[in-house]
């Protein structure tokens, strides 16, 4: 039996035990399961041990791609030109020979800007946060978004919209609304982004991979502080993929264990504020408003807005499950 496979079958088996714990009501602070409710200490337990287990499947070859991977980006930033940036957005897009040419043009004109920023901007980033990007960037990656380009307009939105959000939102006070306009903000944006993608249903699964995979990287990241380094090592890297495949499990109850804190739901607030963005963004009009739709959402009660089990509901949760919304593939 390989690494990985025992990796996934030793982690089924400490679920299933875990499980058979203690059955209650689960309370604040308490695992977030349906009827079944775990210690600190047997939460501490279980996340070493899937912890151990996930460094122990690491593979040789898994560390071999990591390394040809980070190479390639590496050489290519390296040298990095503006021709060199529009070849890489359009290698695997053989859709912009079906384009006009001003279309052509509206493309090359918003890759030349994401050039231009990323060519002169330094970005400063707390630990954290420059862990959960490393993380999302190399997830991404390995669930086949390999365009540089396209991950690059992804994460540059991703900014964009933590700008927008703060000044619609500003305070203290406004910090659950902020954060909730944060996330769909920036999955309206890049499915509307032609830097994410030529076609609707290309920048649609790009912003889905990205955008999902820096959920599950905040949630890894919160219960493994070893990972939490802005430069993971390729072992690092690898370990946080194997956790993150965890998180992809067709087991309801299995999938609840990775979601079960105050501090989880606010990832689960976050794969649902994701979607409403990306479904609002692929239905914009050419006037659309997205803070004006986002406001209808929050009036509405069809955003999540709070961690708070009053909105990140029983019937909520098991939503984002059923539909994938949990899945950076579908």
């Amino acid at each position: 039996m390989s690494k990985l496979k025992r990796f996934s079958s030793i982690l089924l088996v400490i679920v299933f035990v875990f499980s058979l714990t203690s059955v209650g009501l689960a309370q604040e602070g308490d695992v977030f399961l349906e009827g079944i409710v775990m210690s600190e200490a047997e939460i501490d337990t279980f996340w070493e041990q899937v912890w151990l287990d996930a460094e122990e499947a690491v593979t040789s070859e898994q560390i071999a791609e990591i390394q040809r991977m980070r190479a390639e980006e590496e050489e290519f930033l390296a040298n990095l030109t503006l021709e060199s940036f529009w070849e890489t957005f359009i290698y695997d897009q053989p859709e912009i020979l079906e384009l006009s040419k001003y279309e052509i043009q509206v493309i090359k004109q918003r890759i030349e800007s994401l050039y231009s920023s990323i060519a002169s901007t330094v970005d400063v980033k707390s630990p954290l946060t420059g862990a959960i990007e490393a993380y999302a960037w190399h997830l991404s990656r390995a669930d086949g978004l390999t365009n540089l380009v396209v991950r690059t307009a992804l994460r540059a939105n991703g900014a964009a919209a933590s700008v927008e959000a703060s000044l619609a939102f500003p305070g203290q006070n406004n910090r659950w609304r902020r954060d909730a306009f944060r996330h769909y903000y920036w999955n309206h944006l890049c499915v509307n982004d032609v830097a994410v993608g030529i076609t609707q249903n290309g920048r649609l699964n790009s912003t889905r991979i990205y955008t999902t995979n820096r959920e599950l990287a905040t949630n890894i990241l919160s219960r493994n502080p070893n990972l939490n380094v802005d430069n993971p090592t390729n072992q690092q890297l690898a370990t946080a993929l194997n956790l993150r495949n965890g998180l992809l499990t067709n087991n309801f109850n299995t999938w609840l264990t990775f979601f079960n804190t105050a501090r989880d739901r606010e990832d689960l607030m976050d794969l649902w504020n994701n979607e409403m963005g990306r479904v609002d963004g692929v239905n914009a009009g050419v006037i659309t408003i997205p803070l004006l739709d986002f406001n209808s959402r929050w009036n509405n009660n069809t955003i999540i807005r709070s961690n708070s089990t009053v909105d990140v509901t029983p019937s909520r949760t098991r939503q984002i499950f059923n539909n994938n919304w949990h899945r950076p593939l579908r």
